[in-house]
């Protein structure tokens, strides 16, 4: 039935609005791009890069199912035509050369793995846009845009050489080919949604995009008026939906052919992905709850990345869009001119998703990206029908619409969200210096021919390399988990040891350090404190009450600065330790 409330008109000259945002998105991000470097950023980017190396001696075979394959072959791609380049110029002249020169020095093409990631990370602001205006209206996609571009987690990714950032892109782009499908229907739309259902697979092991195809097509096809059983049939049997599912596969078996060439592999680490979201793989036991991580999700998780204001809100416009048909209230909320149908197909990824990740027992803000551009659309439609209903009730003109909205959406919903993303993005750039801070220390401290022993969790394996360039005539020794103990210390002899004293929790839930007791009791007794090295640089210990031999106080002294100053530490960690030896 249809009603009076109008549909709100575009904003005027959207398109330069869209701009500013995509410039601040694209600001926000690009700072990021050089971060840390020569050092990575996350400790998963070492071995992607491997692969990615290896690649370029012929064998196309991974032996790594962890990620997609296509991921891999992706970046290499890219790399390859970096290495052509230097081939050309004459300064290499093999790709081994070309390797070596890598791992010493991996900034250039590193920076332009991560200015791919900052074109897909930018394009799904634009994306965001493009489907809120099509769904509702420009105002509503030019929020959800707007919220996008400075979200924290979606900054925070952006500058790292990983597949979630390029996923959610095509996760986007199936949701518009699947309107396209409920709008028309050509046999091209539904090869096109599933062309972006099969990237999106062949960067993250997302089947779930799919739900945008069987949403769209089952709310196209189904008969009015017709029983359930022969609706279904029409809806099951049609021959569009099944080529559409068998193009997808096709495309992500095409772009990972290992997958089958080397299926018992894939299917090994494929399993132990998922045992490690279930924490099969760590050793503790598996918890028979179903949703056993929902509480956490939505009370902890979720409302830490944006706000709760922003997290009730994004809850409150799903729960409308998913009850428009058999509500009256939520019905007035939207214009007359709204489809639900529309709205229905934007949840159907969101809400089967959502439920898949609520029953892993490991979960953090990374797992519910997918999520958040479907969670910011529904939020502000919502408040965009309780904003013109409340301008219709005060009877305003209706040109006071989108200055009120936005208004409304920047005193009250964004403020939070803003400081959030700017301390993200400061953070980010605090935390990811310190393993370049801490090399600059030790190129001064260290002098020809002494040794310097390094725990495996302070410098990644393959930051070695670039570290030892900067340390020409040192003998840079690593211990890893199971080697730090007292005896390798006393064999290595080294007259350095940097230490990463992080904590773990014992069996009672208390916070211990990683390493044996005796380690540590061994190297407070044989080696003092030269350097401490922390993310947030010497303000986080000027207070520090007790010793620099005090591992466990320091580092949760430093923990908690950076908790209360809402700056989330990076890999390696909130402290590193230089010890000489006494």
């Amino acid at each position: 039935m249809m009603h009076n409330t109008r549909l709100p008109s575009p904003l005027p000259k959207s398109w330069i609005i869209l701009g500013f945002i995509l410039l601040l998105g694209l600001g926000l991000r690009a700072v990021l791009v050089p971060s840390g470097l020569p050092f990575l950023l996350y400790e998963d980017e070492s071995i992607y890069l491997t692969k990615i190396m290896a690649f370029g001696y012929g064998d196309f075979n991974p032996h790594y199912f962890k990620k997609p394959t296509f991921f891999l072959y992706f970046h290499f791609a890219f790399f390859y035509l970096h290495y052509l380049f230097a081939l050309l110029s004459g300064t290499l002249t093999s790709w081994a050369e070309f390797e070596n020169v890598f791992w010493q020095e991996p900034s250039a093409p590193v920076i332009c793995a991560r200015s791919l990631s900052l074109l897909f990370s930018t394009a799904s602001i634009g994306l965001v846009y493009a489907i809120g205006k099509r769904v509702f209206s420009a105002t509503v996609g030019l929020s959800a845009a707007f919220l996008l571009a400075m979200y924290p987690t979606h900054i925070k990714l952006t500058p790292i050489l990983i597949s979630d950032i390029p996923a959610l892109f095509f996760i986007l782009l199936a949701c518009w080919f699947a309107l396209n499908i409920y709008d028309k229907g050509r046999w091209r739309d539904y090869l096109a949604c599933a062309v972006a259902i099969g990237l999106t697979m062949s960067f993250k092991y997302n089947f779930f995009s799919a739900g945008f195809l069987v949403a769209a097509h089952s709310l196209r096809c189904w008969p009015k008026g017709s029983p359930l059983l022969p609706a279904l049939k029409k809806v099951v049997l049609d021959r569009k939906l099944w080529i559409a599912f068998l193009g997808a596969g096709l495309v992500f078996v095409t772009l990972s052919p290992y997958v089958l060439l080397n299926f018992g592999q894939f299917y090994e680490h494929f399993a132990f992905e998922r045992d490690h979201v279930l924490q099969r793989t760590m050793g503790l036991k598996r918890s028979a709850k179903a949703f056993v991580s929902l509480p956490k999700l939505l009370f902890k998780i979720m409302p830490r990345d944006a706000s709760w204001g922003l997290h009730v809100l994004n809850l409150l416009g799903m729960l409308a869009l998913g009850l428009t048909p058999v509500n009256r209230f939520f019905k007035k909320l939207f214009p007359a001119e709204y489809d639900w149908k529309k709205g229905w197909i934007l949840l159907a990824f969101p809400l089967i998703f959502f439920l898949v990740i609520a029953q892993f027992r490991l979960v953090n803000a990374k797992y519910l990206l997918p999520l958040t551009p479907f969670l910011l659309l529904s939020g502000m439609a919502l408040l965009s029908g309780l904003t013109h209903q409340l301008v219709s009730r005060v009877k305003a003109p209706a040109a006071w619409l989108t200055p009120v909205l936005l208004s409304f959406l920047l005193l009250t919903v964004s403020q939070p969200l803003w400081s959030k993303a700017l301390a993200s993005s400061q953070g980010h750039l605090n935390a990811t210096h310190l393993l370049p801070l801490t090399q600059k220390k030790l190129v001064l401290q260290l002098t020809l021919g002494q040794r310097l022993l390094i725990e495996k969790h302070t410098f990644p394996a393959r930051s070695l390399p670039v570290l030892q360039n900067s340390l020409p005539g040192i003998t840079l020794l690593q211990m890893g988990q199971p080697e730090t103990t007292v005896g390798t210390v006393k064999s290595f002899q080294p007259d350095y040891v940097l230490i990463n004293p992080q904590t773990i929790r014992d069996g009672e839930g208390h916070n211990i350090l990683r390493f044996p007791p005796d380690y540590y009791a061994y190297l407070r007794q044989h080696f003092e404190t030269v350097g401490i090295f922390t993310p947030y640089g010497t303000q986080a210990i000027i207070d520090y009450p007790s010793d620099a031999e005090d591992y466990l106080a320091l580092y949760q002294a430093v923990a908690q600065y950076g908790k209360h100053h809402k700056s989330i530490p990076t890999n390696p960690g909130p402290v590193l330790l230089l010890l000489k030896k006494s």
